[in-house]
């Protein structure tokens, strides 16, 4: 329900959506796409430095955003890239 109440607040503005699965999240936080949340929750603290235990919904939401830091970085490097060879 969220994700479609998101989706129809988005259609009526000019802002761009991404979405990710969650096996490419798993890969992008873990390094497998078959991790288990324990391991998620594990590797999000040691990611951002945190002391705090992290509750599973927070640790799934704190994944999805280093995921999209990730592949934002990715799209950067490769437009820098692209932009430097003359293309």
């Amino acid at each position: 329900m969220a994700r479609g109440a998101a989706i129809t607040a988005v259609a009526t503005r000019d802002i761009a959506v991404a979405e990710y699965a969650p096996r490419a999240i798993k890969q992008v936080v873990t390094g497998s796409g078959s991790a288990e949340k324990s391991q998620v929750q594990t590797m999000v603290r040691a990611l951002l430095e945190l002391r705090a235990e992290l509750q599973a919904d927070a640790a799934d939401g704190l994944a999805i955003a280093v995921c999209h830091a990730h592949s934002r970085i990715g799209r950067l490097s490769l437009s820098e890239r692209t932009v430097g060879q003359g293309r």
